[in-house]
C-alpha cells in the first residue's frame, strides 16, 4: 500500500492486526501494531481488543494481560469484548487473584450486567476452582444464554459436582 503512495488508516491497520492475531500469528500482529504506532496512527479500542483477544486465544495470556495494562496507561477505555478477553486470559492462567482484580474492575466500571462478561467470569472462577463464586455470578446474571449455561455446567462437571450439574441441566432444558 505504501509503495503505491497510500497510507493505511486505523481501520486498515485493525483489519490486518486482527487477522494475524486471530490466526495465531502474534509476532506478526505485534510488528504491525508497532508499525501502526510508528506511522503516527493511534490504536483505538478495536486495535487493543484484537491484540488482547488474539494473545488470549492463542495461549499468550501473560502478554494479553500486559497489553491490557498498556492500554489502560494509554487512556483507552475497554469494551465488553476487551474485558471478556482479559478474563479468559486469567482463566487460562488459572489466576484467581488477577481474575478477582478484573472482577473488581468489572464492578467498578459497570460491566456487571453484560452477559458476555458475566459468562467469562463464571468460566474463569470455575477454571480457577472457585465453583461457589462461579455459581453466585451465574445466578446473578440478568439473563442467561447457551454459553452461560454451558460454562456453569462444565464448571460443575470439571470439579465433580455431578448432582449439581444434572439439576442445572434439568432446569436449563426447555419444558415441552
Amino acid at each position: 500500500m505504501q509503495l503505491a503512495g497510500l497510507r493505511p488508516d486505523v481501520i486498515t491497520w485493525n483489519m490486518m492486526i486482527s487477522r494475524y492475531a486471530q490466526n495465531g500469528h502474534g509476532e506478526e500482529a505485534l510488528k504491525l501494531f508497532q508499525q501502526m504506532r510508528s506511522h503516527g496512527v493511534k490504536p483505538n479500542i478495536k486495535t487493543w481488543t484484537a491484540m488482547i483477544a488474539g494473545n488470549s486465544q492463542n495461549g499468550q495470556s501473560e502478554e494479553a494481560l500486559n497489553l491490557f495494562r498498556e492500554m489502560q496507561l494509554a487512556g483507552v477505555k475497554p469494551n465488553s469484548m476487551t474485558i471478556a478477553s482479559v478474563i479468559a486470559a486469567c482463566a487460562t492462567l488459572t489466576s484467581s487473584l488477577k481474575g478477582k482484580e478484573i472482577h473488581a474492575y468489572v464492578r467498578k466500571y459497570g460491566f456487571v450486567s453484560d452477559l458476555f462478561v458475566g459468562s467469562a467470569l463464571v468460566d474463569m472462577y470455575a477454571k480457577c476452582g472457585n465453583i461457589e463464586d462461579a455459581c453466585t455470578i451465574f445466578y446473578k446474571l440478568p439473563e442467561r444464554n447457551v454459553v452461560s449455561w454451558n460454562v456453569m455446567l462444565s464448571g460443575y462437571a470439571m470439579h465433580g459436582h455431578c448432582e449439581n450439574a444434572l439439576r442445572l441441566f434439568s432446569r436449563s432444558w426447555p419444558k415441552t
